[in-house]
């Protein structure tokens, strides 16, 4: 349990009336609606400068050009892995099963 300051979210009123005893994710969320987050009113990414985009779902926040480079850094640490994953399924093909190894 931690103790939330609400209604009012200025941290110097410790007024019994003010003060909740609620959970971590209580806590992080009236943070996040009264503005308090780090990041909630965050509007450009810090290593580019570029403004964030949101998803379409509006769940998250993203910067592209960080999210191209982590995509890029993810194929190119996994390619060997893929390109030995693609050479047996082509083999597995030219032996007359399916892509997943089953006979037809």
């Amino acid at each position: 349990m931690e103790v939330r300051h609400f209604p009012d979210p200025d941290k110097t009123n410790n007024d019994k009336s003010n003060l909740l005893h609620g959970t971590p994710s209580q806590n992080c969320y009236d943070t996040v609606a009264q503005g308090n987050h780090q990041g909630a009113n965050k509007e450009n990414c810090d290593k580019h400068g570029t403004p964030l985009e949101v998803k379409p779902d509006g769940s998250q926040r993203f910067c592209r050009a960080c999210s191209n480079e982590s995509t890029g850094r993810y194929y190119r640490r996994n390619k060997e892995a893929a390109m030995q994953r693609q050479r047996e399924r082509r083999a597995r093909l030219k032996k007359g099963g399916d892509a997943s190894g089953k006979p037809v």
